[in-house]
């Protein structure tokens, strides 16, 4: 049954009620307003919980500032200068092969932090600045670089940039 009340909701009953199943044939975040003061995700969603028989007070709010970047970046770390642990925040628009390295002063690979698959969002790494073996590695200049290689319809597009962070002991 496909509706937005009651009995009217997207939803499977089984043995005789016993078992209740929401199925919906596309996502709710489809249900974008652009009219804030329509409430078509609300209302479904509230649906969908009388049908539970959810009788709880619950606010359903659509988070529009959660949205997804419009272009790969690279944010300064923090803390910085740091010792022995900082963030990473970085951003991707779209689906990319995500590689995030430190490098020493010399140029010298220290760490690869991050070598993979990634969904477009928002993402946070942490480096730690102690070696595989326990121990810290020198104070000093250290970058990290951001490289990100997306595939579309229109062609390969590559994203790198780098930032100097400073460790000290």
């Amino acid at each position: 049954k496909y509706g937005t009340a009651g009995e009217d909701v997207s939803a499977v009953s089984i043995d005789n009620g016993t078992y209740k199943i929401f199925l919906a044939g596309f996502g709710t975040e489809s249900l974008v307003e652009l009219d804030p003061t329509l409430t078509k995700r609300h209302e479904l969603l509230s649906g969908v919980l009388d049908w539970f028989e959810v009788r709880s007070s619950i606010d359903v709010k659509d988070d529009l500032s959660v949205a997804l970047p419009n272009q790969f970046v690279l944010e300064q770390n923090y803390p910085n200068p740091f010792n022995p642990e900082t963030s990473i925040d970085y951003s991707l628009f779209q689906s990319a092969k995500v590689k995030i390295t430190i490098f020493n002063i010399l140029g010298q690979r220290v760490k690869t932090l991050v070598d993979r698959d990634l969904s477009a969002g928002k993402y946070t790494v942490i480096w730690n600045g102690s070696a595989e073996s326990g121990r810290l590695v020198a104070s000093g200049v250290y970058f990290y670089r951001l490289e990100a290689i997306s595939s579309s319809q229109a062609g390969n597009k590559v994203f790198v940039d780098t930032k100097k962070m400073l460790f000290l002991k």
